[in-house]
């Protein structure tokens, strides 16, 4: 079967979210009626950081001329009758009651019609024409087998693909698990490790352009009083295998379109009017408006350093998401200079990504965030590359 999935609509976001790190009470041990007079000060010179996360379109591993537009997305895996293999490791281990695990390949159908729906959802190429009748029916074993220029040309053709990305195997090795929990109960668990194969063509070429290996795994759980109630036994090899197949076709598509990935970032808050008002302004989306009150804490003189130590940070924290990247590197070496020059030595206890707060130097936090932005720079480099191809269409707007 043959579909075509038109692709129109691109666009790239930034999304900001602010997570408070509030740890100003944590302070107050005094007797009561200290609190009455501290507390006032507290507020005033107390500073914080707080975290952002932000989701920033990343670079694909893989560059495609700007010429590909079209994509052909091909099943060249094996067609075999009997697509699970032999159990082994069937011994329980302590607080184990049952366990098994097997071998299977993926079911490249739905896998190959996964690779185009999610290749598709990128909106990277122009046009994603799916192919998932199997082209290598008449094979007897299980083996990988790359296309020739011939049949890559012909697919090519039949497909008005610039590039054939052709599905070749996925392996899923499961583990079915029934363990001890507390209170008389059990844990059921199912554990998928999958292995995808990927081989792109381009139909002038005499030999693969490229070949992607991507590997990850996929995990069910839950919790009863009865195993046969527990999804380990409730969830056949079928539905594993199904549910698998279709997380294999995401894991090569880092490597073929561009991506969105998380990253957090810190800024400085409280202390001062400035800072708290910029911390609402951030909050409400307003970050032009916030950093022209960075700036004038930054134009209040040296007898504020740490003050401008801070300012200086969020500027530079303002111009990454601003894509203004020199200007990013020169406020973060104006913090360092001052935290230098000033040998400010703090700890502050802010969040990691997990959630879980652990204690961060200023030195140790300056120089975190001077790699993040230079590797940040460089993924903004190849990205603005790989987005060239839609020059013509801001052009035509």
């Amino acid at each position: 079967m043959i579909l075509a999935l038109a692709v129109a609509g691109r666009n790239i976001r930034i999304v900001t979210e602010r997570i408070c790190n509030n740890t100003l009470w944590g302070l107050l041990v005094m007797k009561k009626f200290l609190l009455i007079w501290i507390l006032p000060a507290l507020c005033c010179s107390c500073f914080s950081l707080e975290q952002l996360s932000v989701d920033f379109l990343e670079p694909s591993e893989l560059s495609f001329p700007n010429e590909v537009r079209k994509v052909g997305v091909v099943n060249n895996m094996s067609v075999h009758s009997d697509r699970n293999f032999v159990l082994e490791d069937t011994v329980p281990r302590l607080l184990e009651l049952a366990r098994r695990t097997s071998f299977h390949i993926g079911e490249p159908t739905v896998a190959t019609r996964a690779l185009a729906d999610q290749l598709a959802g990128r909106k990277y190429f122009d046009q994603i024409t799916v192919c998932d009748s199997a082209l290598r029916a008449e094979d007897k074993v299980v083996r990988e087998q790359r296309l020739s220029r011939d049949e890559v040309q012909e697919l090519a053709k039949e497909l008005d693909a610039d590039v054939i990305i052709s599905l070749e195997n996925i392996q899923i090795r499961t583990t079915r698990l029934i363990t001890l929990a507390g209170n008389d109960g059990l844990w059921g668990t199912i554990d998928a490790q999958v292995a995808t194969n990927v081989t792109l063509y381009l139909p002038t070429l005499m030999l693969p352009w490229a070949r992607v290996a991507a590997r990850d795994s996929i995990f069910w759980e839950d919790f009863g009083y009865a195993p046969t109630r527990l999804i380990s036994n409730r969830k056949s090899d079928d539905e594993v295998v199904e549910e698998a197949s279709e997380f294999a076709a995401s894991l090569p598509l880092r490597y073929m379109a561009p991506y969105w990935k998380t990253v957090y970032r810190y800024y400085y808050t409280g202390g001062n009017t400035e800072f708290r008002d910029a911390a609402y302004l951030l909050n409400e989306g307003r970050w032009d408006e916030a950093a022209k009150l960075w700036e004038r804490v930054w134009s209040q003189g040296k007898k504020k350093a740490k003050k401008q130590m801070y300012a200086a940070f969020n500027m530079a924290l303002y111009c990454e998401l601003s894509e203004r990247y020199n200007d990013a590197k020169q406020w973060l070496a104006q913090a360092n200079r001052i935290r230098i020059d000033r040998d400010i030595r703090e700890i502050k206890q802010v969040p990691n990504e997990t959630g879980e707060y652990q204690s961060v130097s200023t030195e140790d936090l300056f120089i975190r965030y001077g790699e993040q932005l230079d590797a940040h720079i460089v993924a903004a480099s190849r990205l603005r590359i790989q987005m060239q191809r839609f020059d013509g269409e801001k052009s035509n707007r």
